[in-house]
């Protein structure tokens, strides 16, 4: 199958990790454990006790609007409650029927069944005066509400399947040319022409999702879940979205993004699909030789690198940024709400067609920021990275400034963003979303159970086959000897090792990486027959 999949992969060559790397779920000390479990019911507090308008978290403290997407983590939050012992089966069952339903039956929140990305604090009435219908806030709340719908199954799943079956994503297909792009991408939002008329005539806005980043990723899959075709998109879209090509300082090839450099653009999607168990697509099968073959949770491993790395050699010598300052992301700052980011060094792509294949050339100019680092970014390195621990343990501990607050008495656990320049600031506010990233992020660094649970659901399932992925049960190239990578050592490995004989270096039945494939290679795998249970998750 590896062997095959190299081969396959087109002019680029792919993006995988090293055979035999560890992947999450990690293994973690005693008193790590005890610092996550920590920050994780801090955020499960921020997203759950202070509510508003339906049982909703509010966008921000004190927000006048609740953020669709952060209804979507604070239901993924209800759906770990019951296992962490932070709210009895009752008590989030309820809490999740209640919000869904609050959802369905509220006028005029909604356009062709996807949701306004805010919706009025008080009132829960849509606010376009603040954004329009977003395709990619659509995605987090039904991947939440997903997660949700699997934990408690019953009517609670119900109320998700009413959600799913509603959305008419083909509503939100771009048919005419944008900015050079053919037709056929998904649009950012929908707008109203008049505000007042919430749910009337409108277009979408012609920017599309266009990049095979995590919000891009995580909205075109969503999209697969409602099982019209008719209202759906082409399942094509996920092999058409664009794989620009950069390298790193540390000379390893990055997916990237020529838009946004914020770490948080490579760990979204990835707060739910399993990445370290799907293992590597291959676009050129599918005709776009254009597109590398990615491990995305590979990809994701060494954007961690270039943030870390950016902030350790930290070229305008800011604060805070270090080994226990990174990665750089979008969150609040003392002047505001800032988007810092890093970019590798873009690499052109042979064949390739701009804009189509690749993006125009400029634009992907580091952007450090004032050295805040907001503490979901680490959550969600912890994810790639095991070093950003050291991150968590350092924000835990400063005072100056302040940045957690003790959840056993009363705390919401970390602020939102630190900076420890001018006499040091910390965020007054927590965000929801961020919240709800650090809590995901941090249940897949230790258990993997988000990731189970999305899986588990029936539609995310028709979702992976119409669009040609899969995912094992092994994390992928977790047994050296599975040389085909279907999580079973048998007698295919056994024929791709004697398919192979002979100096091959690098091929995949080169069990023992020597540079050849001999029969130290054969007496690998047969005494290693069975199953790879590398990476396994618990049920």
């Amino acid at each position: 199958m590896l062997t095959v999949l190299l081969a396959a992969a087109g002019p680029l060559p792919p993006i995988l990790p090293e055979i035999g790397a560890e992947r999450p779920p990690w293994v973690f000390d005693a008193d790590d454990e005890a610092l996550l479990e920590a920050a994780q019911f801090g955020a499960f507090k921020a997203l759950t006790s202070v509510t508003a308008y339906g049982g909703m978290v509010r966008d921000s403290t004190n927000s006048p609007v609740i953020s669709l997407a952060g209804v979507g983590f604070q239901l993924a939050a209800l759906a770990l409650a019951p296992e962490h012992e932070w709210m009895t089966e009752l008590e989030a069952e309820t809490k999740a029927l209640n919000i869904l339903q609050e959802v369905l039956n509220t006028p005029n929140i909604s356009k062709h069944g996807l949701y306004y990305h805010w919706i009025d604090a008080t009132t829960g009435a849509p606010r376009p005066d603040w954004d329009g219908v977003s395709t990619v806030d659509s995605a987090l709340f039904y991947a939440g509400a997903i997660v949700a719908g699997s934990r408690f199954g019953g009517i609670v799943n119900d109320s998700v399947t009413q959600l799913l079956l509603a959305a008419d994503w083909s509503k939100f297909v771009l048919t005419d040319e944008v900015s050079g792009f053919p037709s056929g991408y998904l649009s950012l939002a929908w707008e109203p022409d008049n505000e007042s008329q919430p749910t009337g005539p409108g277009e979408l806005m012609p920017f599309a999702w266009v990049d095979a980043m995590d919000e891009e990723r995580l909205t075109v899959f969503l999209a697969q879940t409602q099982l019209d075709p008719a209202r759906s998109t082409d399942p094509e879209l996920w092999w058409s979205l664009r794989r620009p090509i950069g390298n790193t300082p540390a000379g390893e090839r990055v997916v990237f993004s020529p838009y946004s450099g914020a770490f948080f653009r490579t760990f979204y999607a990835q707060l739910f699909m399993d990445t370290p168990r799907m293992g590597p697509d291959n676009p050129a099968e599918r005709g776009f030789s254009a597109r590398t073959t990615t491990d995305f949770w590979e990809n994701s491993r060494r954007h961690a690198q270039l943030h870390r790395d950016r902030a350790i050699s930290n070229p305008n010598g800011l604060p805070t940024l270090g080994e226990t300052g990174w990665p750089l992301t979008a969150s609040l700052s003392p002047s505001g709400y800032a988007v810092p980011g890093v970019f590798p060094i873009t690499q052109p792509i042979p064949g390739a067609q701009r804009p189509e294949d690749e993006p125009n050339p400029g634009g992907t100019s580091p952007n450090d920021g004032d050295g805040t680092v907001a503490v979901y970014g680490a959550a969600g390195a912890l994810l790639f990275d095991q070093r950003a621990m050291e991150v968590l343990r350092y924000a835990r501990n400063l005072t100056s400034p302040l940045v957690w607050n003790e959840p056993s008495v009363g705390g919401f656990g970390y602020r939102d963003a630190w900076n420890e320049g001018d006499g040091g600031w910390s965020a007054p506010k927590h965000i929801s979303i961020d919240d709800g990233a650090l809590l995901l992020a941090i249940e897949n660094a230790r258990t993997g159970r988000v990731w189970s649970l999305f899986h588990e659901h029936p539609f995310v399932q028709i979702a992976m086959e119409r669009i040609g992925l899969t995912r094992s049960s092994c994390v992928w190239g977790g047994c050296p000897e599975d040389v085909d990578r279907d999580c079973v050592i048998g007698f295919s490995d056994l024929l791709a090792v004697l398919s192979n004989w002979g100096f091959n270096p690098g091929n995949p039945a080169d069990v023992n990486q020597d540079n050849a494939v001999e029969f130290s290679d054969l007496l690998a795998v047969l005494s290693a027959i069975g199953p790879c249970q590398v990476g396994e998750l618990p049920k």
